[in-house]
């Protein structure tokens, strides 16, 4: 895979037709060019931070694609289930040693409505649990290998809270741990399906016993997604992808994100305008200017400005919590959760929004504080916000939420897209800047402030 090195041969190779050695010629300048562009990007310093880590491809998509081109439903923040949508989904149908896949990924509506059809197996596995047992990446491999369904969730999702939000009750012998990739496999001649995840919280990959059945519920759902050519890393040619993370999921066209506006629906110029977002956070004195926005004091201080920023901070003096946030670990991202949603539902009004919000983190930082994290996506593909803040940040201590940031933004679309390169050129580049790396791929939506915009960056 990806610490493999490439074996000399010191064979005689048979002579190139002319034809052929003007595509080596070509294939040759397309690879020269990638690495001298590679070389640019590191020089103009043409990265940024994708969850806390640096992005080395930014822009990749953006600098070798052409001008933008015209091309031919607003989230639900007030579900629970939104935060945890998954961006790419998966089927495999596995017959002996052939392998059958349909994938799907930076395609919101597409994905919207494979999930509906089969997060109940994914519900249903994650209720039915039984103790997890440690597996090795090679039994992960051959999980996504078997019959059955691949989500990712982009975000780290404690399993709790997973289980809360898809209407189950959590399984007591799944109670720690977080998740942003699944799998509910049926391995040949199972009875009931298995439960593979990676936990994020500790890096290491995990199986559970299910009571989901295989033979007459899980595989007869199956039956119906063909083969679109939907191929994980690990299973493309190691020269060329072998320094992807195995489970980048490659499909057999580029992806063609689309560009967003970034839109201001409401003017807080007026006053009618701030009292009505104030109210959404509960603050219901008059505000005066401050700072270049607007303050509320009322003990606790709430700041909002033009630009979408709103900030709290609790008095120091206590008193009865304005946010009150139950013990429990599902109880604090489900508050947090709807504060963020109805802070971006009141932003945008009546106005369709593409973009999502979803759970990016979650850390423990003290007997009862906690530090959550919100961040947006936009068809599927992560979006990182100017200065690398997320769209929200809490901090809650003591049973309360102490303070949060928000960054409020309403998109809209432009009817054009960005023309970015195949995977395998991409992959080509990040070898040229880290070679024998090994790391994940992705689109991510960089806002400026006025417009997002796509490119390829990695991740972790």
């Amino acid at each position: 895979m990806a610490g493999s090195k490439r074996r000399r041969r010191d064979i005689a190779l048979p002579k190139m037709s002319r034809g052929r050695r003007v595509l080596e010629l070509a294939k040759d300048v397309l690879i020269a060019a990638l690495i001298c562009s590679a070389a640019v990007l590191a020089v103009r310093n043409q990265v940024y931070t994708a969850a806390g880590d640096t992005g080395v491809l930014s822009g990749l998509g953006i600098l070798f694609g052409s001008e933008p081109t015209a091309a031919p439903g607003n989230s639900d923040w007030s579900s629970p289930l939104d935060a945890a949508q998954p961006v790419r989904l998966a089927v495999t149908r596995q017959a002996a040693d052939t392998v059958l896949r349909y994938g799907v990924q930076y395609d919101a509506e597409q994905t919207d409505r494979d999930t509906a059809a089969l997060s109940g197996f994914l519900g249903e596995a994650l209720a039915s649990a039984r103790t997890p047992e440690p597996v090795n990446r090679t039994q992960w491999e051959a999980a996504l290998r078997t019959s059955g369904i691949y989500v990712d969730l982009l975000g780290e999702v404690p399993l709790p809270v997973l289980c809360r939000w898809m209407g189950q009750q959590e399984s007591t012998d799944l109670a720690a741990g977080s998740a942003r990739r699944l799998v509910v496999a049926a391995p040949e001649g199972a009875g009931s399906a298995m439960l593979y995840y990676k936990n994020e919280s500790d890096g290491l990959y995990y199986a559970c016993a299910t009571s989901v059945s295989c033979e007459d519920y899980l595989l007869p759902a199956l039956e119906g997604y063909g083969d679109n050519g939907a191929r994980f890393a690990f299973e493309l040619d190691p020269e060329h992808y072998g320094n992807l993370a195995p489970e980048t999921l490659v499909l057999r066209t580029a992806p063609e994100p689309g560009v967003y506006r970034v839109a201001a629906p409401l003017d807080l110029n007026e006053s009618s305008a701030r009292t009505s977002l104030e109210r959404v956070f509960s603050f219901y004195a008059a505000d005066y200017p401050a700072a270049g926005g607007w303050v509320v004091r009322e003990g606790d201080t709430l700041r909002v400005t033009s630009g979408g920023s709103v900030t709290y901070e609790a008095d120091e003096d206590g008193g009865e919590p304005r946010y009150p946030v139950g013990d429990d670990i599902a109880s604090v991202v489900e508050t947090t959760r709807k504060l963020a949603a109805d802070g971006l539902s009141a932003w945008c009004g009546k106005q369709t929004n593409p973009a999502r919000l979803y759970l990016s983190e979650l850390e423990r930082t003290g007997e009862e504080s906690w530090r959550v994290v919100f961040r947006y996506s936009l068809d599927g593909a992560l979006v990182a916000l100017g200065d690398g803040r997320p769209a929200a940040e809490f901090t809650v201590e003591g049973g309360r939420i102490s303070a949060f940031r928000l960054t409020l933004r309403c998109y809209e679309e432009t009817g054009e897209t960005t023309p970015v390169l195949r995977e395998l050129q991409a992959a080509a580049a990040l070898e040229a800047l880290e070679p024998g790396s090994e790391r994940e791929l992705m689109l991510c939506y960089e806002d400026d402030g006025t417009a997002a915009r796509a490119g390829w960056v990695t991740w972790r």
